[in-house]
């Protein structure tokens, strides 16, 4: 991928650039997370544990 062509996506320059990599990195992690706790029981004492793990 070209740098103009990058750019073209994100427009707002590089500080756009990394909002939009790390909104992507938070909504992936909090989907994953949310996928380990709805796989477990419903014990909300055990669910910071199964997250953590």
């Amino acid at each position: 991928m070209h740098h103009s062509s990058l750019y073209h996506h994100v427009p707002g320059g590089t500080v756009d650039l990394f909002i939009e990599v790390m909104e992507q990195i938070f909504a992936r992690d909090q989907a994953g997370r949310n996928a380990i706790i709805a796989a477990q029981d419903a014990d909300l004492r055990r669910q910071p544990y199964t997250v953590a793990d």
